[in-house]
């Protein structure tokens, strides 16, 4: 399971992601504030998640609070990386949004799904 942190601005809910995706997909409410996303045998759950914020160290959370002053949190766990890169690439394609990769690397939400667009083979559990 892979996992991805999307922070965006107070007011957002996981509804305003959700909307994003494509028809084609599957998509389930668990909670009010947790959504399953399927296509065939790939799955990937979207959680409002606020207590993430917890999990940052204070340089972290400086990078997050710099860009976004009242972040709220969305945790984004999938299956299989490229069914994460095109569900990201759906509900993350947004300047005001940033994605944590869990991996040391937080990125505005356009330029992560630029580069997952222009390097399709891009792992970024490997590389900045």
């Amino acid at each position: 399971m892979e996992t991805v942190i999307i922070a965006a601005p107070s007011g957002v809910n996981v509804e305003d992601l959700i909307e994003k995706i494509p028809k084609k997909f599957l998509i389930q409410k668990q909670t009010d504030y947790r959504y399953l996303i399927s296509y065939k045998s790939d799955h990937c759950w979207i959680e409002h998640d606020d207590s993430l914020k917890f999990d940052y160290e204070d340089e972290e959370l400086a990078i997050v609070t710099k860009n976004i002053h009242s972040p709220i949190f969305f945790c984004c766990e999938f299956s299989e990386m490229n069914f994460g890169k095109e569900v990201l690439s759906c509900i993350a394609d947004n300047e005001k949004y940033l994605i944590d990769n869990d991996h040391n690397h937080i990125e505005l939400g356009n330029r992560f799904v630029k580069r997952i667009k222009e390097e399709p083979n891009w792992d970024w559990r490997l590389s900045k």
